[in-house]
């Protein structure tokens, strides 16, 4: 069919559309759109070189420079015969060209392409196969339907159908969306809706949030795996996405508003904030970072003029975008400060005007910057707390052919003389802690780092001029000298540098500054050293090659001048840490000297906790690598288990708090803060975000409503552990607490102390509660007694072997464990020092006589308030029944066998009977309380198959209790008497059903309980494994936990304050007079650090700290009257009084 053309207004992108007279189908809508991309640009560039190439190809279509034969994977030569044939095509209908429907040319073309039909060239890489050659002759086709004369029909014919290569259905992110691309050109060229509609479908199908490859949920972008590839594939999609939906726009075909807003929003949020001026971010790149002028993107510009048509509402936006990357505006224009923690790809960005700061690291879940294809060859440390630092933007624009790459920015690493190739795409890393917390504004980035020999804990605090970097708890046992590289950028301008206050600009070389830089200024980038540091310094020529990186490009030597700033740690460094704040945006020695250093406090910086207060903003960020305190002067904080956390407001009552779990495996996390201006401990139980939005930011609010901390028992006044032997007069009541039989000189005795004057009300039951630290490996051999103790008058800090009262009577014994909690139930001799003394001794020892049994619990002391020693106190009493007897069975051909000393329970529900297992366990109810509330089976699972949670666990009903552990089979196995309890199967961890009912049936019956245990889904990879009361590890063995009530007396104060709890022990100070009506006075036997006042509720009402002495005097007349507690801290301790105030 013949087609008149017109050139008209009503202008697309700002081009000339060339549309059919008649109205246009959608198909001739879209090619007219893709014919439009390449009718621009310069026509005599254009001519000149289709004239080079019109004068040299040959006859038969082919060149002679071109390898046919190739099958390379990079560089495939063949694909050049495309692109110059496309080349050809848009000469020959484009208006502006010289060669416009010459018929030299349009033979040529005929030739050319006959030539590919006849001997359709295949590479060894994928991509040239299905993406590239498809693409461009798609739209070599597409162009030629605009042709004065048409393609022969066969040979077209033939064209399209080798453009069907590549499923986009079977790819994702930008790769599916290169396949669409070219499905619809197919499409339009064959007027074939179903295939068009695909092409759309498929190319539109990545603009959704997905854990594959493609967009992620924090609106990162990866491919390869979980690899940041924002401006590589993710740039890929961007281009491609546009370009689909400028072609469909206005179609039946059209991007909906829904899809519009993932494109818009990732565009807008993370595209254009990794560039500066007209420069990407280098972290951003993947293994492009190789790649000659990689890092320019001017050309983004085109993709943003269509973006304004398609999403008008950020016209404005983009212009604005627009105007910086063209030059038109300096790189601060419109920027907008924002801080974005990439909880998906472990990269975070921080943007103000003045600059942008990025971080990329890397860890167990996430993958390493990949090299492939003979690119990114050095690029080893790539992903280890590498750092972006731009104000102008091309700070590091080519500079990677010379870059030392042992010496990474923000990297700590060996100071390896050959960077390895690391093995090629996707490896992941190796890191269990790595993620950090934004309120989009500021944050706070760790990085727990153990690799190549190398232990660091590495942390950012990004503030509003300046970023605190912080490293500590650095240990190395790599041979290579160990370095963390502060920069290493391109060399622009004078190097300054304040050496023990004096300032001077250093000449080009090399320099050190052993503990003696204060501050460097550098291409308006400052540096500060709070901490000093071994720094090294080098303004000078470097050189290499961009093939050294890259076996695409040339092998010709490139120098350029660089600065590389780093710390030298030495070779195995034990302990290590560094400290160095970035101030981006200085351009002077004055601004420098001006900058307030004092608004940044270092408050810790080891390999627990790293934390930093910014005082201008009243800003706290805290990394805790541990469950442990932090304590400055005017707060505490305590955390269960590692997070990072950051507080807003602090003295306020109105504490923003926000939070995030770095390892991304936890779903509450709880934390006790004592903030000045809130009264009380208060505990935030956070619950946190799962699947994928684990390890983003949640936020609360700390203010008078919170909860307030209450504990779940009472804490000893007193622990400590004694040794005999040359130990014998030694105290040890700082430490944790300790037992072990064996021979003179190593065995080892704990004591406790609980001050019970505060109990009342009713009580069922008191256990002690301890927590294991560790453990040897015969501690399974043992048991662990708890003894009463009569004599009260022990103290912590005085007691020893030869000096240790007496034990009494055993109150209660547990077998051994490596780890967890152990618990005794004490409640007889609780009650009987409850209504005596009110002072509760006891004694724990270990019995089995031996050099691998000892153990360590935490004691009082221990930074984590969940894993002192407490007494549990209940109006309820909990027992825990171990099984008595457990077996499991298996059908088919060993329906005869029996596994009762197994140290495992399996089910197993398959279609094969041999492969078919169920479990039965018996436990002896004698004994239990008339008064059941609870019962609950508690097992173990050790292990649950790929499929397991696709299947449902059932406890059933067992009347016979006949059945022997030793004896049992499938054969002879009793029958169920009905279904009492299901859960659904899950993977290693406990697991409970309630079978409440059950239990006070059988309790008021014969006494046993017999139950059977089965999975009810079918499937080859159900099957689950369960420790039974045979396993090595007590904690994990089958245990009935039932819960009653009793109609004993006692039970804790509710209302206790946790700082009495805490810390209550009476030591060497006295407080006088007491009751006291104006001033109190304190005098002590060691130096008084701190004195606080509390009320009866734990309310802190007044404090006095910063000095040294051994008597205190403290008004009190403006107390109300009532009782207080005084809490003393000393060197040795803190100790606490009671007094009462009067008017």
């Amino acid at each position: 069919m013949t087609h008149t053309l017109c050139l008209i207004t009503g202008l697309y992108f700002g081009l000339c559309s060339w549309v059919f007279a008649q109205s246009p189908t959608d198909y001739e809508t879209i090619m007219g759109r893709v014919r439009n991309e390449f009718w621009k640009g310069n026509a005599n560039d254009l001519d000149n070189t289709v004239g080079t190439y019109l004068a040299s190809v040959q006859s038969d279509g082919s060149w002679t420079d071109i390898d046919y034969a190739s099958t390379s994977r990079t560089n495939w030569s063949p694909h050049t015969h495309l692109t110059r044939v496309r080349d050809f095509a848009k000469a020959y209908t484009w208006q502006n060209s010289t060669y416009y429907t010459d018929t030299s040319l349009y033979q040529a073309i005929v030739n050319a392409l006959s030539y590919w039909d006849v001997t359709d060239p295949q590479s060894n890489n994928w991509w040239y196969n299905q993406i590239a050659s498809p693409q461009r002759l798609g739209e070599i086709l597409i162009l030629l339907r605009a042709g004065a004369t048409a393609l022969p029909s066969t040979l077209e014919n033939n064209l399209i159908t080798q453009m069907n290569r590549g499923n986009p259905g079977s790819w994702t992110g930008a790769n599916k969306l290169d396949i669409a691309i070219h499905w619809i050109y197919r499409g339009c060229l064959l007027s074939d809706q179903s295939i068009t509609q695909t092409g759309v479908d498929e190319s539109f199908y990545p603009l959704q949030f997905t854990t594959g490859e493609g967009l992620q949920h924090d609106y990162s972008y990866q491919q390869h795996g979980a690899q940041l590839h924002i401006s590589s594939y993710g740039l890929v999609f961007i281009n491609g996405e546009v370009k689909v939906a400028g072609y469909v726009q206005g179609t039946s075909f059209a991007l909906s508003g829904s899809k519009l807003s993932y494109l818009s929003n990732y565009i807008r949020q993370t595209y254009l904030s990794v560039l500066r001026s007209h420069f990407v971010d280098y972290n951003v790149t993947g293994r492009a970072v190789s790649r000659k002028n990689n890092l320019n993107k001017q050309g983004f510009t085109s993709t943003l003029q269509k973006m304004k048509t398609i999403d008008a509402a950020y016209s404005a936006v983009y212009d604005d975008a627009i105007a910086r990357i063209s030059g038109t505006q300096s790189p601060d224009y419109a920027v907008n400060p924002k801080h974005t923690h990439y909880w998906r790809s472990d990269y975070v960005l921080h943007n103000r005007p003045a600059y942008t700061f990025s971080t990329r690291t890397v860890s167990n879940r996430t993958v390493r910057s990949e090299n492939g294809n003979g690119e990114n060859l050095k690029g080893y440390f790539l992903t280890d707390g590498a750092t972006n630092i731009s104000v102008n933007g091309n700070e590091y624009f080519n500079i990677f052919p010379v870059w030392e790459w042992n010496k990474v920015p923000g990297v700590t690493a060996p100071e390896l003389a050959t960077i390895p190739v690391r093995s090629a795409w996707q490896v992941p890393g190796t890191s269990t802690f790595t993620g950090g917390v934004s309120d989009s504004l500021y944050g706070v980035t760790a990085f727990a780092m153990n690799d190549y020999g190398v232990n660091v804990k590495k942390s950012w605090f990004f503030f509003d001029e300046e970023i605190v970097c912080l490293g500590a708890d650095l240990n190395a046992t790599a041979s290579e000298n160990i370095t963390t590289t502060v920069n290493q950028c391109v060399l622009d301008g004078s190097v300054t540098v304040s050496q023990n206050g004096s300032v001077s600009t250093v000449g080009n070389g090399a320099h050190a500054y052993n503990g003696t830089a204060d501050w460097i200024l550098h291409d308006s980038v400052g540096y500060f050293f709070p901490q000093g540091g071994n720094l090294q310094l080098t303004n000078q020529t470097q050189s290499g090659s961009w093939y050294a990186i890259n076996t695409t490009h040339s092998n010709q030597t490139v120098a350029t001048d660089v600065f590389k700033l780093w710390f030298d740690h030495g070779v195995q460094p034990s302990g290590s840490s560094y400290a160095y704040i970035v101030a981006p945006g200085k351009r002077s020695a004055t601004e420098m000297q001006h900058y307030d250093l004092n608004n940044i406090e270092i408050l810790a910086n080891s390999g627990g906790v790293q934390a930093v207060k910014h005082k201008g903003l009243n800003l706290l960020q805290v990394v805790f690598y541990q469950a442990t305190t932090f304590t400055t002067d005017s707060m505490t904080v305590w955390v269960d288990q590692p997070c990072v956390l950051m507080f807003k407001n602090i003295g306020s009552n109105q504490v923003t708090t926000h939070i995030a779990d770095p390892a991304q495996n936890k779903s509450a996390i709880n934390v006790y803060v004592e903030l000045p201006g809130i009264d009380s401990t208060r505990q935030l139980t956070c619950t946190l975000p799962t699947g994928a939005y684990a390890g983003s930011t949640v936020a609360y609010v700390v203010n008078e409503n919170t909860p307030v901390f209450q504990p779940e028992g009472v804490l000893p006044v007193a622990d400590a552990y004694v040794r005999n032997g040359s130990s014998a007069n030694t105290n040890y009541g700082s430490s944790s607490l300790v037992v072990k039989n064996d021979g003179t000189g190593y065995a080892r005795e704990s004591y406790l102390k609980f001050d019970l004057s505060e109990i009342n009300g009713p009580i069922a039951q008191a256990k002690l509660k301890l927590v294991l630290v560790g453990a040897n490996t015969d501690i399974t051999s043992t048991t662990w007694e708890v003894a009463a103790v009569s004599d009260d008058s022990w103290t912590e800090t005085g007691i020893t072997w030869n000096n240790k009262p007496a034990k009494g009577s055993v109150l209660a014994s547990q077998p051994g464990q490596g780890s967890g909690e152990v618990e005794w139930d004490i409640t007889n001799q609780f009650i009987t020092e409850l209504t005596g003394d009110q002072v509760l001794s006891l004694h724990l020892s270990s019995t089995a006589i031996g050099a691998k049994t000892d153990a360590t619990f935490y004691s009082k002391e221990a930074n984590v308030f969940t894993v002192k020693p407490i007494l549990l106190i209940s109006d309820q009493v909990v027992e825990e029944r171990k099984a008595s007897a457990d077996a499991y069975v298996r059908g088919g051909t060993y329906a005869a066998d029996n596994y009762g000393t197994s140290t495992t329970l399996v089910v197993k529900n398959s279609t094969g009977s041999s492969y078919s297992r169920e479990s039965y366990l018996k436990f002896d109810l004698n004994n239990l309380p008339a008064n059941v509330n609870s019962a609950k089976l508690k097992l173990y699972v050790n292990y649950g198959n790929t499929d397991v949670t696709s299947t449902t666990w059932e406890v059933h009903a067992v009347s016979d209790d006949t059945w022997l552990e030793e004896g049992i089979t499938w054969n002879t196995k009793p029958a169920t008497s009905g279904l009492l309890a299901t859960q659904p199967g899950q993977g290693p961890g406990y697991v409970e059903w309630d079978i409440t009912n059950q239990v006070n049936t059988e309790k008021d019956g014969d006494g046993t309980l017999s139950v059977k245990l089965i999975s009810t889904g079918t499937g080859s990879k159900t099957d689950a494994i369960f420790a039974s009361r045979e396993t090595s590890d007590a904690a994990k063995r089958p245990t009935l936990i039932v819960e009653s009530s009793s109609g004993t007396t006692y039970s804790a104060l509710a209302g206790k304050s946790p700082v009495v709890h805490l810390i209550k022990e009476n030591g060497s100070a006295s407080v006088y007079p007491n009751p006291v009506h104006m001033w109190l006075t304190v005098q002590a036997e060691g130096v008084v650090k701190k004195i606080e006042i509390r009320n009866a509720n734990g309310q802190l009402m007044r404090v006095k700290d910063r000095f040294d002495a051994r008597k205190a005097d403290l008004d009190v007349s403006a107390l109300p009257q009532g009782l207080y507690i005084l809490l003393i801290h000393q060197e040795e301790g803190v100790s606490s009084h009671k007094f009462l105030k009067t008017n």
